[in-house]
Formats: structure tokens, C-alpha cells, sequence
């Protein structure tokens, strides 16, 4: 059956007739930062996981009563002040080695995202064509292979990654060529998977 509120298959693109997922979307700071914990977090997993289990186990040996301090075996409110003293202090070393792990990290994305044109305000287009990856921004296109990039799904788009330290977000509010979020998200898969 022919649909009267579509285009003629003229005013398509050959990207649309072929059914390749396309997906055309400005980039706000904001999308830009949300990606970037995202994809540190998946980058960077491992040494946070074990960094988190050192500060853990630090937390709780901080917690008992230690024999040298002033106050062991004495639970006064001196022992108390000292007790959260000494978790704040806990806290700080945490968050400074969090900090320590992904700096360079982020550094290095940042770098590449700059260096490719993925800053705040810029009108990105994405296309699959297998067997590559074909990514507009400010007027420069990008090619990667379909093989080499990989998926992270989040409550608030797709972060494409595309390097160790490059990455793509496409937003769940973009417009789409031909369907929807998801429908872009299947038609990817499909394209890798071919």
C-alpha cells in the first residue's frame, strides 16, 4: 500500500532507499560530558573497580580502634571527632585517586574529541554503510570500520566508540532518517553484525 504523507523515493537519499541507519544531531556541553563519564567509566573500569575495592577495604580498617591513637579503648566524643576525621580523610584519598586514574584519560579524549570537531554546539550526521562507519562534523567526514567500533547503551543515547580515546554520542532525541532511536540502534547492530 502506498503511503500518501511520504515522499516520492526521489527526495530520498541513497542512504534511505538503501535502509542504512542515519541520524543527523547537534551536540550540547552538557550531552558531550554525560558521554564522556559514560565512556571513561567503561575505559577505565577496571582500575576504578580496583581502586574502589583498595578505598573499601581502607574505610573499614580506619574504622576499628587502632592501638596507637590516643583514644583506643576509650569511646569518648574524642574518639568519635577522630572516627570522622579520619572517614573524611578517607574520602579525600578516594576521590583524589579517582581523579589520578582518569586525568590522562580524559585528557586524551578531550584531545581527540577537539581535534575532530565533536565540541559543544556541532551539527553531527552518522551513517552506516557497511562495512563502515561514515560520521560528519563541521564539514569534515570521518570513515571507521563497522568491525572496530563498539555499543554502550544509555538512559540517554548510544555512545559509539570508535577509538580507545574517540567517541560518538548520538542522543535518543536526534531525527532519524527512516525510523526511530531504536529502529538506529537495531539497524547498527545489523550492519556490525553483517
Amino acid at each position: 500500500m502506498i503511503n500518501p504523507y511520504q515522499a516520492p523515493p526521489e527526495a530520498y537519499g541513497s542512504a534511505e532507499r538503501l535502509g542504512n541507519p542515519l541520524a543527523d544531531f547537534r551536540l550540547s556541553a552538557r550531552q558531550i560530558r554525560f558521554a564522556e563519564s559514560k565512556f571513561l567509566l567503561h575505559r577505565c573500569g577496571g582500575r576504578l573497580t580496583l581502586a574502589s575495592l583498595v578505598m573499601i577495604g581502607l574505610a573499614i580498617v580506619v574504622a576499628f580502634d587502632l592501638p596507637g591513637l590516643p583514644s583506643a579503648g576509650n569511646p569518648s566524643a574524642w574518639y568519635q571527632i577522630s572516627l570522622v576525621f579520619r572517614e573524611l580523610a578517607v574520602m579525600g584519598v578516594a576521590a583524589a585517586v579517582y581523579l589520578g586514574l582518569i586525568r590522562r584519560a580524559r585528557r586524551e579524549i578531550r584531545a581527540q574529541l577537539r581535534s575532530h570537531g565533536i565540541i559543544d554546539g556541532t551539527e553531527i550526521t552518522v551513517q552506516a554503510n557497511h562495512p563502515h562507519l561514515i560520521w560528519t562534523t563541521s564539514g569534515r567526514t570521518f570513515t571507521t570500520n563497522l568491525s572496530q567500533i563498539h555499543l554502550i547503551n544509555t538512559g540517554k543515547g548510544l555512545i559509539v566508540g570508535l577509538d580507545p580515546d574517540l567517541f560518538l554520542f548520538v542522543p535518543r532525541r536526534a531525527a532519524f532518517s527512516h525510523s526511530s532511536y531504536r529502529g538506529f540502534v537495531r539497524g547498527l547492530k545489523q550492519a556490525m553484525a553483517s
